[in-house]
């Protein structure tokens, strides 16, 4: 097997999410808050306050599934440039919650969208 197919073979296998997956941190880094979210992508944190793992997801995303992450984040930090907005369902259908650029959000339960997310894209 080639190296590039043993790479897409594993990418499969841990269950990479398209072009959203830029990568996923540990629980010890993601609870570095604000600080562990690198400039120009939004971050999304398994827990409320930054807290668990972190999905850094590509301010150009655009997916109709989170796959593992569904239904999974509970706060926020956008370090973006643009606006990425989460839907309750796939495929962008649901409710919509607005990511707006440059912006946090400590936890999502103030705004019903807690584990909530299955779908997301940006500009």
């Amino acid at each position: 097997m080639s190296t590039r197919a043993r790479v897409l073979s594993a990418a499969v296998a841990a269950g990479a999410v398209g072009s959203v997956l830029v990568g996923v941190a540990p629980a010890a880094q993601a609870e570095q808050g604000l600080s562990s979210c690198p400039g120009e992508v939004l971050c999304l944190y398994q827990y409320k306050n930054y807290g668990g793992q972190m999905l850094k997801v590509a301010s150009n995303a655009h997916e109709t599934s989170l796959g593992s992450w569904d239904n999974k984040p509970s706060s926020m930090v956008n370090n973006s440039g643009y606006s990425i907005y989460l839907y309750s369902d796939k495929n962008y259908k649901g409710s919509r919650y607005t990511a707006k650029h440059d912006s946090v959000d400590t936890t999502f339960s103030n705004n019903h969208f807690d584990n909530t997310a299955s779908s997301l894209h940006g500009h």
